[in-house]
């Protein structure tokens, strides 16, 4: 993603009114947002759409957030898709859940829009970024990465056959 480029999302909540108050927002914030009010409808349209970020409620029908997480684990659509949950659930077993199940980061329904655009923001880049600690433009090999096949044995030897 271009710092230029605008953060594709795919917002999913039941709440219909409080979904389409957070899309407003976010859209001002330059963000293209998809809407779901549902957990299927949410793995639809990141399936669809491939989105840099869902903001996910934790508990919607249909399916819950904790099964739109179990469903993305594996799914290759998902890609390096960062999820923030938004929930209104104050106890911390839901959002301790959440991020076990894979959620980057819990946001509390209720605070600051500056507080979820931000996280959107730092989680989606990070997602879109090289994995963490790799500069791209430094091709200098590593420890961890591996030479010509066969460049680790001792000069003169061979592989078994």
């Amino acid at each position: 993603m271009a710092p230029s480029e605008p953060i594709s999302i795919v917002l999913a909540d039941d709440d219909d009114d409080l979904r389409r108050v957070t899309a407003a927002a976010l859209r001002a914030a330059g963000m293209i947002v998809r809407e779901a009010s549902d957990g299927e409808h949410a793995l639809e349209q990141v399936r669809r759409h491939r989105p840099s970020a869902l903001v996910l409620d934790l508990w919607m029908p249909r399916l819950d957030g904790l099964q739109v997480l179990d469903a993305l684990r594996f799914d290759p659509a998902a890609g390096r898709l960062a999820v923030i949950v938004l929930t209104g659930d104050a106890e911390a077993d839901g959002r301790l859940l959440a991020l076990a199940a894979g959620a980057a980061c819990v946001v509390l329904k209720g605070g600051a829009i500056a507080e979820l655009i931000s996280a959107i923001r730092s989680r989606a880049e990070q997602a879109l970024g090289p994995p963490f600690g790799l500069d791209p433009d430094d091709d200098r090999p590593t420890a961890e990465t591996p030479g010509p096949v066969g460049s680790h044995l001792p000069p003169g030897a061979s592989f078994p056959r």
